[in-house]
């Protein structure tokens, strides 16, 4: 395969990590750095139980919770068996943790509302986001519709948008259109930088919600429409810092925010290998040189490997395909440590 080829080039390429640090685990959980406090855990089953499970790693969160019987196990125990879609369960959990003696104020308040949440329905999103754009499993919208437990209504400028705007239309009119009796519980709006939200949003009756990742490249803009949102979600823990210290927002790092598309790989043939590597996005960028240099290197290997460079984006189906088919698949990551959504696949 071609690590022996790569090591071989005379000018290594320099791996520019960003170190984050904070005094403890816990105080990484506390400011929404879930991931950080995930892998700085050490022995505590809690904290790094409940970490992966805000992170919607039920699987592997729900073993470490086992045998602790104090309230907050309790109450991560029921979020991921929400998270699950076993209402009874999750609902068990929580009615036993608020019956447990060390259950404090906080978590007091915390478990009878996921009680609230839990018994009250489904949960309604107003969501503007990218439904029909390259890449199609970055479809958030249709996504979130299938998702159990919510009805989700979008807005935006797409013709696939279930309420269609124009620019800086006012939150106010929008929120006319919806359906009578309908309110969201809150508004996400996935990739701030590349959706402009509608006017008015500082007034919203509701939480607003962002996403982000390519800040940095379109800093400006992210910087203004992030002031719009209560919250922000990031995928690693370098955004969650400069975003969190830079913009002044308050972040959690939530790594699976593009999701597997199922359907895709139980159509896909994993017996078929007849690609050594596998590539594709954006090749060649002025704000990603060192993957560049990494292409570069790539296209040097020769005719020895069967090498598939695919600038651009694929639909999910053939994205999956062309993955399933690959010895290796390779992925970049600019912004160390944050995990590549990619590497899902």
């Amino acid at each position: 395969m071609p690590n022996a080829e790569l090591r071989k080039v005379p000018r290594p390429l320099e791996v520019r990590r960003h170190d984050i640090s904070y005094p403890s685990a816990e105080a990484a959980f506390a400011q929404g750095d879930y991931f950080y406090a995930a892998t700085h855990a050490g022995d505590d089953r809690l904290l790094k139980g409940s970490a992966l499970i805000l992170m919607g790693h039920y699987e592997g969160g729900l073993p470490l919770l086992e045998r602790l019987e104090d309230a907050t196990a309790s109450y991560y125990r029921a979020v991921a068996l929400w998270g699950y879609g076993e209402d009874g369960d999750a609902l068990s959990w929580v009615r036993h943790g608020l019956r447990q003696s060390d259950v404090g104020p906080a978590i007091r308040v915390r478990l009878s509302e996921l009680q609230h949440l839990i018994e009250g329905g489904p949960i309604r999103v107003l969501v503007q986001a990218r439904n029909a754009a390259p890449p199609s499993s970055f479809g958030i919208v249709s996504a979130m519709k299938r998702a159990r437990g919510f009805e989700v209504l979008s807005v935006g400028y797409q013709h696939s948008d279930d309420r269609r705007i124009e620019p800086y239309v006012e939150l106010d009119a929008v929120l006319k259109t919806l359906p009578s009796g309908w309110s969201p519980h809150f508004f996400h709006c996935y990739q701030v930088d590349s959706n402009l939200m509608p006017s008015g949003m500082e007034r919203a009756p509701f939480p607003v919600l962002g996403y982000v990742s390519d800040y940095d490249t379109r800093v400006h803009t992210c910087y203004y429409r992030s002031r719009l949102c209560d919250a922000m979600v990031v995928a690693g823990g370098i955004d969650h810092y400069e975003v969190s210290r830079g913009f002044g927002i308050p972040s959690v790092v939530f790594p699976k925010v593009v999701g597997i598309h199922a359907q895709a790989f139980a159509e896909a043939d994993p017996s078929r290998k007849d690609q050594d590597l596998f590539c594709s996005g954006t090749t060649m960028t002025f704000y990603q040189n060192d993957k560049g240099t990494l292409i570069y290197r790539l296209t040097q290997l020769g005719d020895r490997y069967r090498i598939h460079l695919q600038q651009g984006f694929l639909d999910a189906t053939r994205y999956v395909g062309e993955v399933a088919r690959a010895k290796m698949v390779f992925s970049f990551v600019r912004r160390q440590p944050v995990w590549s959504s990619r590497c899902l696949e």
